[in-house]
């Protein structure tokens, strides 16, 4: 699955090139009480293919089946023949579940060219993955970037900020950081323990990165070491210190490490274009890649659209930033359960 260990011994997973695929998935989906289906795919005893799926089921995202929740991609992997059977199956099997049910695949980037299956259609066209090709050392990379984004990250540097590299025992400065934040764009967040069975169930495919100034932590995200790429699906920084450059002392750091690591990507997760998110990443050289969700018969594609669906969040936002952080963090993981 990686170059890192924790590897699966699950056989059924050969084909499991993602670190979404991994089986520590399930059990951070269980603190949320979600059903995970593990669908497999084989011939004489022989793994050939997987889909990892996920049955939520509430009024404002509706009914679906979905591979998987708040990640980019972690769809059916396989032999060809192995993935269309995969596909047809998940199918069936949101058929088995009831009425209105319907199925959304994040396929692998690798995997989302070319003609869709019969009843599929293509979803969340709204976002796309931001990506950047590394080097084979941080001083080419450096030399590639941008004089403005070289001056920020020299004065994040000059700021006296201090970058700290570890795992679990780092996640509740995380959480401080991230539940905050996200409190301040108007968005729910996770719940702590969904974090930390993630991360302990990763093991070192997972690390934190915080950022303090003197002892105090003012930003900090998730990595996860997937294959070629290292992915940041969760960064945070506090707003009041946005004038030092928080966010791009962080990057660098993890730009840096992602360099001597080998890997060939850093993966900066999806972003509705044009948004402040997608102007931030763009200034590292980071390019668009199409996500490649795919639906299978979505009875209203407006409404099970993971990015329209995520739009609908954007009418409360307001109201959120003015809740108390306790009460965010006490609401938001009800409702960031059912988000895609």
């Amino acid at each position: 699955m990686n170059d890192r260990g924790d590897q699966p011994t699950d056989p059924a997973l050969a084909f499991a090139t993602s670190i979404y695929h991994h089986p520590a998935w399930e059990d951070a989906c269980g603190v949320y009480g979600l059903k995970f289906h593990a669908l497999r795919s084989e011939l004489d005893g022989a793994a050939r293919g997987f889909l990892p799926l996920v049955q939520q089921s509430s009024p404002l995202f509706g009914r679906r089946l979905i591979s998987l929740p708040w990640v980019d991609e972690a769809g059916a992997v396989g032999a060809p023949d192995a993935v269309a059977s995969l596909l047809d199956r998940a199918v069936g099997l949101a058929g088995e579940l009831g009425t209105g049910y319907s199925v959304i695949v994040k396929q692998p980037l690798t995997l989302g060219g070319g003609d869709l299956p019969p009843g599929w259609a293509r979803q969340g066209g709204a976002k796309v993955l931001m990506r950047l090709r590394l080097e084979s050392n941080a001083d080419a990379l450096w030399g590639r970037l941008s004089p403005k984004v070289r001056n920020q990250v020299r004065k994040a540097e000059r700021s006296g900020l201090v970058t700290e590299r570890g795992g679990a025992e780092l996640l509740e400065d995380f959480y401080s950081v991230y539940s905050q934040n996200m409190r301040d764009l108007g968005s729910p967040s996770h719940c702590l323990r969904f974090f930390q069975t993630l991360v302990a169930g990763l093991g070192s495919c997972a690390e934190v990165y915080c950022i303090r100034l003197q002892s105090r932590a003012v930003g900090a995200g998730i990595v996860l070491h997937n294959g070629r790429s290292l992915d940041i699906p969760w960064a945070s920084s506090l707003r009041e210190f946005n004038p030092l450059c928080v966010n791009h002392g962080m990057y660098w750091a993890v730009l840096k490490d992602s360099c001597d690591a080998g890997h060939e990507w850093f993966h900066f997760g999806r972003s509705s274009v044009g948004s402040g998110q997608h102007r931030f990443k763009k200034q590292w050289g980071a390019e668009e890649a199409s996500l490649a969700w795919w639906g299978h018969s979505l009875k209203q594609a407006e409404d099970q659209d993971p990015g329209a669906a995520g739009e609908k969040f954007g009418l409360a936002q307001r109201v959120w930033t003015r809740l108390p952080l306790w009460a965010s963090r006490r609401i938001g993981p009800l409702i960031v359960r059912h988000a895609p």
